[in-house]
């Protein structure tokens, strides 16, 4: 399952259709496509590879609606795994960064118009000019696809793989620090 669409803004900002929107896109329609061929990947003893985020391991400022479908598609994998496991099918989680597609190329995320004079114009300036300072590429889809093709193939496979550009522990250990400490670190950038 591979579908998504973002949104950038703060949460009080946000339409609510927007939300709708994106959680229709990112976690209902997985699992209607997930519900529809499960009794054929319960036959075949099959392997469901959902594809999140980094987003899915922590949220950052103004990408909140997008993050909360990824940590959505989370909870529902590691759900639906528990729930498959005595009928052999397998859940593994794609979290890749940033990916060179269409989605990220036309990501409103440098258009800060719609925040001007709002309590919210700094931050989101900021936020779009890290984003277009960003020091490394994103992947390449087939760098994605290849992980996805391991997942499916792997004789025992993880349920979770980390997929982030060259040197980005970033995303690793922000999985792993405590709350207040990535906030604080988030807010020091």
């Amino acid at each position: 399952n591979n579908a998504g669409i973002t949104a950038y803004g703060p949460w009080e900002l946000t339409p609510t259709d927007q939300l709708r929107a994106l959680l229709e896109v990112n976690l209902v329609g997985v699992m209607a496509v997930t519900q529809a061929f499960l009794p054929s990947l319960r036959a075949g003893r099959g392997r469901i590879v959902n594809v999140s985020s980094t987003s899915g391991r922590f949220a950052l400022p103004f990408l909140g609606a997008y993050a909360a479908t990824k940590h959505a598609l989370e909870a529902l994998s590691d759900s639906l795994r528990r729930e498959l496991a005595e009928s052999g099918v397998q859940v593994i989680v794609i979290q890749p960064g940033r990916v060179d597609t269409r989605m990220v190329r036309e990501a409103p995320i440098g258009d800060v118009s719609a925040y001007v004079g709002t309590p919210y114009e700094v931050g989101t300036r900021r936020l779009a000019e890290r984003v277009r300072r960003q020091p490394s590429a994103p992947l390449q889809p087939s760098a994605v696809a290849a992980v996805i093709a391991d997942a499916l193939e792997a004789r025992r496979p993880p349920t979770r793989v980390l997929l982030v550009p060259g040197s980005h522990w970033k995303a690793w250990a922000a999985g792993w620090l405590p709350a207040r400490i990535l906030d604080w670190v988030i807010a020091r950038r």
